[in-house]
């Protein structure tokens, strides 16, 4: 899954790097305004990968799908032809 290897690499990249920064701590040139939002791109990733529905958003999903248009009209037409006594063709 490509997800699961991005994320792969963006761990393995945030390890080296913490490596890097505890051998040679940062001063005040070397910034990476940036560094939190790999964090959170990790976490992110990290959430959709092991994502795990709740069963209130299971319902919900359930509940609030129905048949498209076409096919909630074609049976209507069907249901209403049986009713009187002709078959739908």
């Amino acid at each position: 899954m490509k997800l699961e290897k991005i994320y792969e690499e963006l761990n393995s990249f945030i390890e080296k790097e913490e490596n890097l920064i505890n051998r040679w701590p940062c001063d005040s040139e070397y910034n990476v305004p940036t560094w939190n939002d790999i964090y959170d791109a990790l976490e992110i990733l990290d959430s959709i990968i092991n994502y795990e529905p709740s069963d209130e958003e299971l319902e919900a999903y359930n509940n609030s799908y129905s048949d498209p248009p076409h096919v909630v009209n074609q049976k209507m037409l069907e249901m209403k032809s049986e009713s009187h006594g002709r078959k739908f063709v």
